[in-house]
């Protein structure tokens, strides 16, 4: 480093000179941000996962208790909870997919997006900066998503299983009974 010290020094000397970049140091400079932006991505990725999980179990419980009366409904009709429950992850599911299509496709433009006016704004053209989205991003984007999603349906259809279904003479007194809960 001493020779570059001895160049920068040099370069002071000469009429008009006012500052001195060493790409090498910016370069370094750039990828010490670099890392405190994946952690702090890292950090976002993990409140992203928690914020899916609760609004995921949060409109799953409110719909199974919602709909109650037409489970109730299918269950007197001959429909056990086990099939009940995958018709209902049939449904979340039908929702979840194009709903991660979307993302995928809308957080790819963003990212680029950022990207170019990082490029604009803060090299200064000392390099050139390309999006590059690794295929094990793309997995840990879906799995952030199907995960928790899969999760809630789990827990919020544990409700079905709470109705008795079985033991009732007639449809009327399933449905009461699902009134109750």
């Amino acid at each position: 480093m001493s020779f570059l010290s001895d160049i920068r020094k040099r370069l002071y000397q000469l009429p008009g000179i006012r500052s001195v970049s060493i790409k090498e140091e910016s370069k370094e400079e750039f990828l010490r941000l670099l890392r405190e932006f994946t952690v702090f991505s890292h950090i976002m990725w993990l409140m992203s996962i928690i914020i899916v999980f609760s609004i995921t179990f949060n409109t799953l419980t409110i719909n199974t208790m919602e709909r109650r009366y037409g489970h109730a409904t299918l269950m007197a009709l001959g429909v056990n909870p086990k099939r009940l429950s995958r018709i209902l992850l049939f449904e979340t599911l039908i929702m979840t997919i194009p709903a991660l299509i979307i993302g995928i496709i809308l957080g790819y433009i963003t990212a680029d997006l950022l990207i170019k006016i990082f490029a604009m704004t803060v090299t200064e053209q000392m390099m050139h900066l390309q999006l590059y989205i690794s295929l094990s991003s793309y997995l840990e984007t879906i799995s952030a998503l199907f995960i928790p999603v899969l999760l809630a349906h789990l827990i919020s259809s544990r409700q079905i299983k709470k109705y008795r279904y079985s033991g009732y003479n007639s449809i009327r007194e399933l449905i009461i009974n699902a009134k109750r809960l």
